[in-house]
């Protein structure tokens, strides 16, 4: 935060280097990105393509895309559920259900989810959903839980509604903040800002006091 106040000129016109470089290398010719976004939106061909490259690469034994290690890859479900939604009855539609609930029942009885403190780590370092990498991250939280909703209101199996209170029992205990989430509610940016820096000092206090206790207590302290 010191750097940031002493320097916000030098981190500013950093960032709108990286910004520049960014637009240069994205930017698309103009005519073409118009004649692109006038033409209708994708024919049956293209999601039929994803549906056939999902598959193949889907392992049928332990559910995922592709080999260790294996990562959750959210966006995978969604793309599967709205082709089941599409028409419920088809072949196609009920190959994708089974791949996405195949799946989320293996990734939710395997290691990369955390059956003890709940919530699921980043991704399984080998194919059966065993061994996790040891990091959860709130977005993954948000992602699955979305899917695991999905995967109730389309089974009406309440094995997957389990698994989504697991994940919001876990984001509300350990990940959430009502100091934090009173600060998203605010509207005016330098009261934000202030109260980000307040909530900032509190929990670095609070982790430095925690670290000296423990210290402590390996030294023979009370």
């Amino acid at each position: 935060m010191r750097d940031w106040k002493d320097n916000r000129q030098k981190f500013a016109e950093s960032g709108a280097k990286v910004i520049d470089v960014l637009r240069k290398t994205t930017t698309l010719d103009i005519p073409l990105a118009m004649s692109s976004l006038a033409t209708s939106v994708p024919s049956p061909d293209c999601w039929e393509k994803c549906l056939e490259q999902l598959s193949q690469s889907f392992e049928p034994q332990f559910g995922g895309f592709g080999l260790a290690p294996k990562f959750p890859q959210p966006v995978n479900f969604n793309f599967l559920f709205h082709v089941y939604a599409r028409d419920t009855n088809s072949e196609a539609g009920k190959k994708a259900l089974d791949m996405c609930t195949h799946t989320l029942k293996m990734m939710a009885k395997g290691g990369i989810h955390d059956h003890v403190a709940q919530g699921f780590a980043r991704y399984s370092t080998d194919e059966r959903w065993h061994v996790p990498h040891f990091e959860k991250m709130c977005y993954d939280q948000a992602q699955l839980a979305v899917a695991y909703c999905t995967a109730y209101l389309a089974t009406g199996d309440e094995f997957y509604a389990d698994i989504v209170r697991d994940i919001l029992q876990y984001v509300g205990r350990d990940l959430g903040d009502k100091e934090l989430v009173a600060i998203v509610g605010l509207r005016d940016r330098k009261e934000v800002d202030l109260k980000v820096n307040e909530w900032l000092v509190r929990i670095s206090e609070e982790v430095g006091k925690d670290g000296e206790m423990k210290k402590e207590e390996e030294l023979g302290g009370s």
